[in-house]
């Protein structure tokens, strides 16, 4: 999205820079179907964990979460291994069966709808089968209390209940009463809650068949239960701790912790037990653990050095535990006191990625993260005190001053990007164009905003307001300009941006328009939700919808000239042209991360930056610096 900055700043020429790593890069013609690509960098667990949970006989821990990641430890936790689940669904709970037998509750995406889905596997979580899909809700909190007895929850008034070991499932109506998180004590007791606006608590003793609530959750929608024995029991919601010493029947808060955003709740014994989270609910997502021993009255933190939320914790007993949540973040504790992240690389989403050139390089995501390379993407490390904010779109002005923005927040650096201070927080961005140093265009929700002072003040005249949010900006000069914007909108100025045109408007149903490019002033190109291409041959006068091949949302494009061209979006989708767009066809990427940015020095030098840390770039590298990989016998010339 943002090369037409870097190509007026000259940057195209540092490849032959002695500031630069020797790098060389073999690749394929753009819109050859052989166009390789390699992963460059991806986190180690890709994916956002929802339930973690142990064998009964505490020698194995299965984790689940989006994208169909199901992954087993039989290690206490210390390593981890991936398992095949044929689907991309989000998993939002599991169960062990008995040690050999685990199921796996779910919902898959379908536009604005979902299906639900439920996992089996017979042989300690290594191979899994569908055996409930398509299901009409979102399947959640399946539960097991022994060998033959299961439940399996969801958002409908409605449970699935099994006496026979999961051969057959029963659908049980509720009466109203929400399943989303199950917990049984007994064959036939048993506690659920909902999610959303639901607080409240619901009491079975007939195995499903009826409920009555129980209890109101004081601060908002319960998030986890826990029943160490079949008389304690814990409840966490959002920001506190209840307690019940009869089983559930009746309960009281035992603790109130508005300072916190709690996840999960997991208890060893009446008296020992954890709640995970993050620090507090809108400016910062760092994890939260924290331990009770006077059964949750009082709570003391225990450090755990990541700036993702928990989801999810298991206890074995009061020394052992593991917890799991966002960005592949999967921690354990051995002595009930001090926690390590297992997995070497955290998988924060990168939403923008630029190369200064073949070497040095940008990139920003979500939550706060800033991150630098000087290896071509190979490596990258983080830059501290970026905010508290999601950060969505970098752009390197000059040598010393680089600007950011994203959900709520600008920032700047005036000294190479090595410190950053916030300017702004009053409007959620999604695009930048900056001048120079001081003059600069922000594409907000709500539109345009301008600033003349370096990000300190901006002035919204309304161009935009309306269109779903502006998305992003390209200029083929310092006066003429284009805009992509939500629901198909299309803006063009011809003053830097001082007063806009709409020059494209799609009546409703609409999508959503995410990335703009022109390679001269008549032929541009536009991608946006389900696979949407528009083309124009003649400065933005007139659009022409394309046939892209895929439904996926598409995220950036870019083109070389008017012929050569290729777009990004989700689940890995790569798509290329060689005839301006009259055909695409799809291009293998290595993954199934969602690909939000591109970066292009060339056809042969390309990146794309994407989720849970991805980074795509040419498949071998040779690096003068001593970093080796790849045959040296494939390049063509060698960099100074």
């Amino acid at each position: 999205m943002r090369n037409a900055t870097l190509q007026r700043m000259g940057w195209f020429i540092l490849l032959g820079s002695t500031t630069a790593a020797a790098v060389l890069v073999s690749g394929s013609a753009l819109g050859d179907t052989s166009m390789d690509w390699g992963v460059l960098r991806q986190g180690t667990f890709h994916t956002h964990f929802n339930d973690v949970e142990w064998s009964p006989s505490g020698t194995k821990i299965v984790a689940v979460g989006d994208d169909g990641v199901i992954l087993v430890s039989v290690d206490g936790g210390e390593n981890w291994q991936r398992r095949t689940t044929g689907t991309t669904a989000d998993l939002l709970s599991v169960a062990w069966q008995d040690e050999s037998r685990l199921w796996a509750a779910g919902e898959v995406h379908l536009g604005w709808t979902t299906e639900g889905i439920l996992l089996h596997s017979i042989d300690g979580g290594a191979h899994w089968f569908t055996v409930i899909g398509h299901h009409p809700n979102t399947l959640a909190g399946v539960f097991f209390d022994d060998a033959d007895h299961g439940w399996v929850g969801g958002t409908a008034a409605e449970l699935l209940r099994t006496t026979d070991g999961g051969d057959t499932w029963i659908p049980v109506d509720t009466l109203g009463a929400p399943t989303y998180i199950l917990d049984f004590t007994s064959s036939s007791v048993g506690h659920s809650a909902g999610t959303g606006l639901s607080f409240s608590l619901y009491r079975t003793t007939d195995a499903g068949s009826s409920w009555s609530p129980v209890y109101e959750s004081p601060r908002g929608t319960i998030v986890g239960l826990s029943f160490p024995s079949s008389h304690a029991g814990f409840l966490a919601d959002v920001m506190s701790v209840s307690s019940s010493l009869d089983g559930g029947l009746t309960w009281s808060v035992a603790a109130d912790m508005s300072w916190v955003w709690l996840g999960d709740i997991g208890f060893a014994s009446g008296s020992e037990g954890w709640v995970v989270g993050h620090v507090d609910t809108l400016t910062n997502e760092d994890s939260l653990i924290l331990k009770s021993a006077d059964a949750g009255v009082s709570w003391t933190p225990q450090v755990l050095e990541t700036p993702n939320s928990l989801h999810a914790i298991a206890v074995r007993d009061t020394t052992s535990a593991v917890a799991a949540g966002r960005y592949g973040t999967l921690a354990r504790t051995t002595d009930g006191s001090t926690w390590e992240l297992v997995g070497s690389e955290l998988a924060n989403d990168i939403f923008d990625l630029v190369m200064l050139d073949s070497a040095n390089g940008w990139a920003v995501g979500p939550p706060a993260s800033v991150l630098r390379t000087s290896n071509g993407g190979l490596n990258w490390s983080a830059v501290t005190d970026a905010g508290d904010d999601d950060l969505r779109v970098i752009q390197p002005i000059d040598e010393d001053n680089l600007v950011s923005c994203g959900s709520y927040t600008f920032i700047a650096s005036v000294d190479g990007g090595d410190t950053w201070q916030e300017r702004y927080s009053y409007f959620d961005c999604w695009a930048l164009y900056f001048f120079d140093p001081l003059n600069g265009l922000a594409g907000t929700h709500h539109g345009v905003y301008r600033t003349s002072d370096g990000g300190l003040n901006w002035v919204f005249d309304g161009y935009g307001q309306g269109s779903g949010g502006i998305f992003d900006f390209h200029f083929l000069t310092a006066s003429h300009g284009f805009a992509a914007a939500g629901i198909e909108h299309i803006y063009e100025t011809l003053d830097g941006g001082v007063t806009w045109e709409l020059i494209h408007d799609h009546p409703p149903p609409s999508i959503y328009f995410r990335s703009i490019t022109f390679v001269d002033p008549t032929h541009g190109w536009v991608v946006g939700d389900e696979g949407h291409v528009l083309a124009t041959v003649d400065g933005g006068a007139t659009w022409t919808e394309q046939t892209s091949g895929v439904g996926v949302n598409l995220f950036d494009v870019h083109f070389w000239n008017s012929l050569q061209g290729f777009a990004v979006g989700q689940q890995g989708t790569i798509i290329a042209t060689d005839d301006g767009g009259a055909t695409w066809h799809q291009i293998a990427s290595e993954t199934d991360a969602t690909l939000y940015s591109i970066s292009a020095l060339g056809p042969e030098q390309r990146w794309i930056g994407g989720a849970w840390g991805t980074v795509l770039g040419p498949p071998n590298f040779i690096f003068a610096d001593g970093f080796e990989s790849g045959d040296a016998s494939a390049w063509s010339a060698v960099a100074p």
